[in-house]
């Protein structure tokens, strides 16, 4: 029976000679599965552009006394985006199960061979406390940053680079960028509702037999408000029915605000542009200021809330610069060095006077070598200035499991592996080629 992988077109030289007929897995290198894994990545990233929007359910009514309620019509369109996204992390959990993997003792040289066997994978998968347990783990919010970064490291180890050109590398990072911006924005939110409850609760203390509560009479309210309403000031879901002045959302009154002052409009806004896209705004302006903008007041929380927006704007700025910087040099040195190698090689040939079936061969060659090292040295460029006995350890490492595969070597002792393991040089071969 001919393997499934060895009748795809364009599927890489390295795969695995191990196929059964439990059903057909995808080829990870296909451009379907690219596809899809950019598209994951854009589902995980819209996840994290929807999780600060729960904070902005939170709102201060108007009608009267300022008050605190829920915007349920808010909370229940953020709560369906989450839902829809998480669907797809399901689906990518499936895709799991038909996704060959990198056996780790071809890992030699090249980017190893993939596996091919359908129960070979799923048990793989299924055994992983980074693969499928973590997965299901990861549908809860907390780990989501990190398993965004973890995934598309592991998608590398197969498919290669996912997003492999400039305009991606720096648009990832400016996203990244964005997203940062909209959390601080976010938090800034919920602390400038936190002041406003604090100065709601000095004012009722003042008066006398005030027993007016924080939470609006409907705690909850579902309405349906436009991305742009006209200018008003009522609030259809609006305070309680009071006679204490509204002080307390007057940005000249005698509450000091601080850094939320900006805020104070945004949280009593119907306007749901206006609660998304202000704290983005407030956020990339702090940010890329490095937080010169904002005079905090002597609460202790606004103090160290400034202080970690003007570190988080240091390093967020140090981290675009320098992730942009290293990600140019990574891509334009690898494809400079291979044109540089590619220009001598021409050069030899021409000088030799090469017939041009040899030609072809030593192209197709070079272009099999690169699919295969993706523009890396060969492991004995890596590690030959590294110490004997480190070096050994590393060859051991990578060489021994498949040495033991050789049936002539299944029994000798380790002390001959171990010699065999420093002998052995990694070679790349294309088809055709002996």
């Amino acid at each position: 029976m001919e393997c499934y992988a060895c009748t795809q077109v364009g599927v890489p030289l390295f795969h695995s000679t191990s196929c059964d007929s439990y059903g057909k897995p995808f080829d990870p290198t296909s451009k379907r599965v690219k596809i899809w894994n950019r598209a994951l990545l854009f589902a995980r990233g819209v996840a994290l552009a929807i999780d600060p929007i729960f904070f902005y359910a939170l709102s201060i009514g108007r009608g009267g006394s300022p008050c605190l309620y829920m915007d349920g019509g808010l909370a229940f369109l953020a709560t369906v985006a989450r839902s829809a996204i998480d669907a797809i992390h399901l689906l990518h959990i499936l895709l799991q199960f038909r996704l060959p993997y990198v056996l780790r003792e071809s890992l030699v040289v090249g980017r190893g061979r993939l596996v091919w066997d359908a129960r070979a994978i799923a048990c793989h998968y299924m055994r992983s406390l980074r693969g499928f347990w973590f997965d299901v783990f990861v549908i809860l919010p907390v780990p989501q940053v990190y398993h965004s970064i973890s995934m598309m490291r592991r998608m590398q180890k197969v498919t290669g680079y996912i997003f492999g050109t400039i305009c991606w590398g720096f648009g990832l990072n400016l996203i990244a960028y964005f997203f940062a911006s909209q959390v601080a924005g976010a938090c800034c939110y919920v602390l400038a509702i936190q002041r406003v409850a604090s100065c709601l609760q000095q004012q009722c203390d003042r008066s006398v037999g005030c027993s007016l509560p924080l939470s609006c009479s409907e705690e909850i309210c579902y309405r349906s408000y436009s991305l742009f309403p006209p200018g008003t000031i009522g609030n259809s879901c609006g305070g309680n029915s009071t006679l204490i002045p509204p002080v307390c959302l007057d940005v000249e009154g005698p509450f000091r605000y601080g850094i939320y002052k900006w805020a104070l409009p945004v949280i009593s806004s119907d306007s749901l542009a206006d609660k998304i896209l202000d704290p983005i705004f407030w956020g990339l302006k702090t940010f890329s200021t490095f937080g010169n903008n904002l005079e905090p007041t002597s609460n202790w929380l606004e103090v160290i809330f400034s202080i970690c927006i003007v570190l988080a704007g240091i390093l967020l700025s140090t981290l675009l610069i320098g992730n942009i910087q290293v990600f140019l040099e990574g891509v334009l040195a690898k494809k400079r060095n291979t044109q540089l190698r590619r220009r001598d090689m021409e050069w030899w040939m021409r000088r030799r006077q090469l017939p041009s079936r040899l030609r072809q061969r030593v192209r197709h060659f070079e272009r099999q070598r690169w699919a295969a090292m993706g523009g890396e040295d060969e492991m004995e460029e890596l590690i030959k200035d590294l110490p004997e006995g480190l070096r050994r350890d590393i060859k051991r490492y990578l060489c021994l499991d498949l040495i033991k595969k050789v049936p002539l070597f299944h029994n000798l002792d380790d002390l001959i592996l171990d010699n065999i393991c420093d002998r052995v040089k990694p070679l790349v071969f294309s088809r055709d080629e002996k």
